[in-house]
């Protein structure tokens, strides 16, 4: 799931996930999820990750790389064909990458069901 399509780039679509989304909080990142209208089409996922939130850019792009790889190895079945934006609401750059997957893997498996 590294294709152009899986990812969210467009502003518009940011605002809409979060106008009409549903929420829901973890420790560290809080998730957006909108249902899609073509239900034929592939999950998508944004990131967003603040500068007042993660000060320095290199541990901000660590924090994608790490969400970006989490959401290449995810398999698709269980995504249910919606548009995600998953935000860092807390600096979580102390903990180890595999932490920061489970938080990832939690907020997900609590969207889902």
């Amino acid at each position: 799931m590294c294709d152009k399509k899986y990812f969210i780039k467009a502003s518009k679509d940011y605002k809409k996930i979060f106008k009409e989304g549903r929420r829901v909080k973890g420790p560290q990142f809080v998730l957006y999820s909108l249902e899609r209208r073509n239900s034929g089409e592939s999950p998508a996922l944004g990131i967003s990750v603040s500068k007042r939130v993660v000060k320095l850019a290199t541990a901000r792009n660590r924090i994608k790389r790490i969400i970006r790889e989490y959401w290449r190895k995810r398999p698709t079945a269980d995504l249910s064909y919606r548009k995600y934006v998953l935000v860092v609401s807390r600096d979580p750059c102390k903990a180890p990458n595999k932490v920061i997957s489970e938080q990832i893997d939690n907020i997900f498996n609590k969207n889902i069901s």
